[in-house]
């Protein structure tokens, strides 16, 4: 059955997810936080004890077809992108007739916590602005109708972008693209 039809068949409920819970290959590390559209797990994979994030769809939105297809299309966009300042899918997978999606972790403040605890020199402002919109650029042309719909949403405020410090591609400093529950 496809994902829109299930959407429309069921009025999906969150089952307690809870820490040390295992969903999948998956074990629950604990919450990251929730935004407008879902909650964000930090979860590790059983086998590769890998670090990743996991999202599913808040309660107040999984009775929504609208919601469940909007998700599914987040998941289907971020399956095409590979951008050094874009988190990456890793994996999706339904959990009890729910959709799941697992993405890359991305450790760091937020830039909304980062201008709450310093002023930022202009330089550095001009410098994660041109980060973010080339990630949004790079997300709407591959994205076609989707991708525009997707860089409507609500990750490329403040509180979804993460400022980290790490080495990814090359580039120290770099803000990477989260999902706004990561805070």
């Amino acid at each position: 059955m496809s994902l829109s039809g299930i959407a429309k068949e069921h009025c999906w409920t969150v089952r307690g997810i809870e820490v040390g819970q295992k969903i999948g290959d998956y074990e629950i590390m604990g919450k990251l936080g929730a935004g407008g559209l879902g909650i964000v797990y930090e979860a590790r994979h059983v086998i590769s004890r890998r670090a990743e994030a996991m999202k599913v769809l808040l309660p107040s939105q999984m009775g929504t077809a609208e919601m469940v297809e909007r998700f599914r299309r987040e998941v289907q966009l971020l399956a095409t992108l590979n951008h050094p300042n874009i988190a990456s899918l890793h994996n999706a997978f339904y959990y009890q007739e729910q959709l799941v999606m697992v993405m890359e972790l991305v450790h760091g403040e937020t830039l909304r916590d980062r201008s709450h605890r310093i002023v930022m020199p202009l330089a550095t402002v001009l410098n994660y602005v041109s980060q973010i919109l080339a990630a949004l650029s790079f997300a709407s042309g591959r994205g076609g109708a989707s991708g525009h719909q997707a860089v409507e949403r609500d990750d490329h405020r403040p509180g979804g972008v993460a400022a980290n410090s790490r080495i990814s591609r090359g580039s120290r400093g770099s803000p990477t693209e989260v999902d706004d529950a990561i805070r």
